[in-house]
C-alpha cells in the first residue's frame, strides 16, 4: 500500500464529509466487516497445484452518513494491508449519486455485485477484463427501470495502474409480471502510464497457485479498450445470468492484443428464496427468519490466443451450492472442471473449493 497516498486521500475525504456533518441532520455510523476461510482441494494435471486453507479476506471498516445526502464508506483489507474502498459519496437529489475516492469502476455485471453477495465463490473467466478499483470520480443514477453508471479514474491507492481512463455501464429492467428481464452495455477505455497490458487467469480460484492462461506483459501499449453486452433474467426461485466482453489493447509498432470472453449462469434456490435486484445490480436472496439453499452453475471461456500473444483457450464448468444460515453467516462449495490449451499444451485441472463466509 503507498501509505502518503492514502492518508493524503483520507485527510481529504475526512475534511470533505466533517463540515457536513453540523449541518446534515442526524450523523450515524455503522462498523462493517467480513471473513472468508477458504479451502482448495486441487487435482493438479500440468502446473502445480497445491491444496491450501487460509483466510481468503479479512476486511473491517465503516459506512458514516450525515442527513440523507453525504456517506463515507472505508474498509481495510487485512490479508494484503490494502484499502479497498475508501470514497465520500454525495446524493443530490433522488436516485442520482457522486462518488468521489477509490472504488470498484464500472463495466461488468458480476463485478458489479459485491463478492459477499455472489452465487458462487469466485467471479468467471471474464473477471479477468473488470476494471476493478481505482481513484476517481463517479456519477450514477437510476430509477425503477433504468440505471446509468460512469466513472473517470487514475491508478490505485497501492500506485498501480497508474494512468488515465474512463468508464460507463447502462442497463434496462423489463417488469414481466412477476418476472424481470434485465439487459446492458459497458464501455471502457484507459491509457497506461507504463504502456503495458497483461491479461490472465486462474481456474476461478483465487488460492489457486498457477494461472491456466496468460498473455504475459507486452509493452507499447497506447490504449486498452473494453466494450461487454449482459442479459438477466429473474423467475420466483431460478435465474439466467450471462455476459460476452472484448478487449482490445492498440500498440504502437507491434500486433494488438485481443481478447474475448463470456459466462452463462444459472440458479435455482430449492427453499424458494429469489435473488434481489436494485439499480442494475443483483444480490443474494432475502432470507427472512428461514435459512436458505443455493445450487448454481456456470459455463464460462476465455479466449487470450491473438497475433500479440498466444496467451491460451480456456473453458471453466463451476458447480456450486450455498447454504445461508442466516444474514451473517453463509456456507459455500464450488466444483471446478477446468479445461485449457495454450502454446499446444492441455492443462485440465480439477479443483474443489470451500468456504465460511462471516460478515457483520
Amino acid at each position: 500500500m503507498s501509505h502518503p497516498t492514502l492518508h493524503r486521500l483520507a485527510a481529504a475525504l475526512a475534511a470533505a464529509f466533517l463540515p457536513f456533518c453540523a449541518h446534515a441532520g442526524a450523523v450515524s455510523f455503522k462498523p462493517t466487516g467480513v471473513v472468508y476461510y477458504d479451502g482448495v482441494d486441487a487435482r493438479q494435471d500440468v502446473k502445480p497445484f497445491e491444496d491450501v486453507d487460509k483466510v481468503r479476506s479479512a476486511r473491517l471498516g465503516f459506512v458514516a452518513k450525515a442527513g440523507d445526502r453525504w456517506q463515507l464508506n472505508v474498509e481495510h483489507e487485512f490479508t494484503d494491508r490494502s484499502t479497498p474502498d475508501a470514497f465520500l459519496q454525495f446524493t443530490p437529489a433522488k436516485g442520482h449519486v457522486l462518488r468521489l475516492g477509490q472504488f470498484k469502476q464500472p463495466f461488468l455485471m458480476e463485478d458489479a455485485t459485491s463478492a459477499r453477495q455472489t452465487p458462487l465463490m469466485e467471479a468467471s473467466l471474464l473477471g479477468s477484463f473488470a476494471l476493478g478499483r481505482r481513484i476517481g470520480l463517479g456519477y450514477a443514477w437510476s430509477d425503477a427501470d433504468h440505471a446509468i453508471n460512469a466513472a473517470v479514474f487514475g491508478k490505485r491507492l497501492d500506485g498501480k495502474n497508474e494512468g488515465f481512463g474512463a468508464a460507463v455501464r447502462a442497463s434496462r429492467a423489463l417488469h414481466l409480471g412477476d418476472d424481470l428481464l434485465h439487459l446492458g452495455v459497458g464501455a471502457s477505455v484507459d491509457s497506461p502510464d507504463s504502456e503495458t497490458a497483461r491479461f490472465s487467469s486462474k481456474p476461478e480460484a483465487a488460492l489457486a497457485t498457477s494461472s491456466l492462461v496468460d498473455t504475459g506483459t507486452l509493452a507499447d501499449v497506447q490504449r486498452t479498450s473494453r466494450a461487454g453486452l449482459e442479459a438477466l433474467w429473474i423467475a420466483g426461485p431460478w435465474s439466467l445470468q450471462a455476459e460476452a466482453a472484448a478487449v482490445h489493447s492498440h500498440r504502437d509498432g507491434a500486433p494488438d492484443l485481443r481478447g474475448t470472453g463470456g459466462y452463462a449462469l444459472a440458479s435455482w434456490s430449492p427453499t424458494g428464496h429469489r435473488r434481489n435486484y436494485k439499480a442494475g445490480t443483483v444480490t443474494a436472496p432475502t432470507l427472512g427468519d428461514a435459512t436458505a439453499w443455493e445450487l448454481v452453475v456456470r459455463y464460462s471461456v476465455l479466449d487470450l490466443d491473438s497475433a500479440a500473444s498466444q496467451g491460451g483457450v480456456q473453458a471453466d464448468w463451476n458447480f456450486g451450492a450455498t447454504w445461508y444460515l442466516n444474514a451473517y453467516a453463509r456456507v459455500m462449495a464450488n466444483y471446478v472442471v477446468a479445461d485449457s490449451r495454450r502454446r499446444g499444451i492441455d492443462d485440465d485441472p480439477r479443483l474443489l473449493l470451500m468456504r465460511l463466509q462471516l460478515q457483520f
